[in-house]
C-alpha cells in the first residue's frame, strides 16, 4: 500500500475570502467603465472591437453583480460585521483612445484574474458555492484578457 503526503490546507478564513471578493468586484466595475469607454470612443459600431467591448461589458456588469451577491451571502453565513459599500471605479484622466484604453483593459483583466485565482485557493475545499461562481468568472475573465490583447496586438 502506498502513502502519499500531502500539504495541509490553510484555514478557512471568511474575513479574507470577502476582502477579496470585495476587490474582485472594484475590478470588474472598472473593466466595466473601461469596456463602456471603448465602446463609446469607436466611431462605427460595426467595428468588431465595438461589439466585443459591449459584449465584455455587459458580462462584467454580471460579474459585479454575482460578486456582491456572494459578499452579502457570505457576511450573513458567516455573521460577518464588515460593511458592504458600493465601489467606485476610478475615473480616467486623458481622453479615451481605443489602443490606451485596451492596454488598461488587459491590465485591470490580470489584476482581476489573479484577485479570483486567490479567491478560488481559499475556497477550495470549504465553500463550494463561491468557488464554483468565482471559478466560471475566473474562466471568462481569462478569455476577455486573451482577446483583448489580440485587439491591441493587431491595432498596434
Amino acid at each position: 500500500m502506498m502513502y502519499f503526503d500531502a500539504l495541509p490546507q490553510p484555514q478557512y478564513q471568511p474575513l479574507q475570502v470577502i476582502q477579496s471578493l470585495k476587490a474582485a468586484a472594484q475590478s470588474e466595475l472598472l473593466t466595466c467603465s473601461l469596456y463602456r469607454l471603448v465602446h463609446k470612443s469607436l466611431k462605427s459600431h460595426k467595428h468588431p472591437l465595438c461589439t466585443f467591448a459591449l459584449d465584455a461589458y455587459r458580462e462584467d456588469l454580471s460579474h459585479y453583480e454575482t460578486l456582491m451577491s456572494l459578499v452579502s451571502h457570505l457576511e450573513q453565513s458567516e455573521s460577518c460585521q464588515t460593511q458592504t459599500q458600493t465601489l467606485a471605479a476610478k475615473p480616467l484622466i486623458r481622453t479615451p483612445n481605443p489602443k490606451r484604453l485596451l492596454a488598461r483593459i488587459e491590465a485591470a483583466e490580470k489584476a482581476s484574474v489573479l484577485c479570483q485565482q486567490n479567491i478560488c485557493a481559499m475556497t477550495l475545499g470549504y465553500n463550494y458555492k463561491v468557488f464554483d461562481s468565482v471559478y466560471s468568472i475566473l474562466h471568462e475573465n481569462i478569455q476577455h484578457n486573451l482577446r483583448a490583447h489580440r485587439y491591441r496586438e493587431a491595432s498596434a
